[in-house]
């Protein structure tokens, strides 16, 4: 069999290290570069892993497995970030008087909707109408989780928990109704 310039039999080894570099960084084209150092085309050999995983399934399904640790490596590491602060150093006339932790609210937020969408899924909105009648002039408040988000944390909760609250003591809307029959 004639060989073709640059090409290298597709081995059980070549394939674990596809897979574990797949594992590591979660990308294909690294993963195809990392196992085909051979290779000179950019495309070339991420193709050969690429039809590989179309025809074979049991390769499919480890390509599936790498990709998945990668992203629970990411995972790892996200709530790492939201859950660890990092540290802002304090400075005095010069001198270092210590450090602020510093925590990634927003980050912590994006792992809350991960973790539990219903309750802190950005499209959840919170609206309260109401009038306010103390000068006579009645007024509409409309509030979205974009404008509460506007809030610090600890504030938005607080507001959260009026306005549950709020609605918690409301009387429930009825509607009076006459009979026509009555004169």
């Amino acid at each position: 069999m004639k060989q073709v310039r640059g090409y290298q039999p597709l081995t059980e080894a070549r394939k674990a290290t596809f897979l574990k570099v797949l594992a590591e960084t979660g990308s294909p084209p690294a993963a195809a570069r990392a196992a085909s150092p051979h290779s000179t085309g950019k495309r070339a050999a991420i193709r050969t892993f690429t039809d590989l995983r179309d025809r074979d399934p049991e390769f499919a399904a480890a390509w599936e497995d790498s990709m998945a640790t990668a992203l629970g490596r990411v995972e790892n590491e996200i709530m790492r970030r939201a859950m660890e602060p990092t540290y802002r150093p304090i400075f005095s006339k010069g001198e270092l008087v210590g450090q602020e932790p510093i925590y990634d609210n927003k980050l912590l937020l994006a792992v809350a909707r991960k973790l539990n969408p219903d309750e802190w899924s950005e499209k959840r909105q919170v609206e309260m109408s109401g009038s306010v009648d103390h000068t006579h002039r009645h007024g509409h408040i409309y509030l979205s989780m974009s404008d509460i988000h506007l809030l610090a944390p600890d504030r938005a909760d607080q507001l959260l928990d009026l306005l549950g609250e709020i609605a918690d003591k409301r009387e429930p809307l009825t509607i009076a109704h006459q009979d026509e029959t009555d004169g």
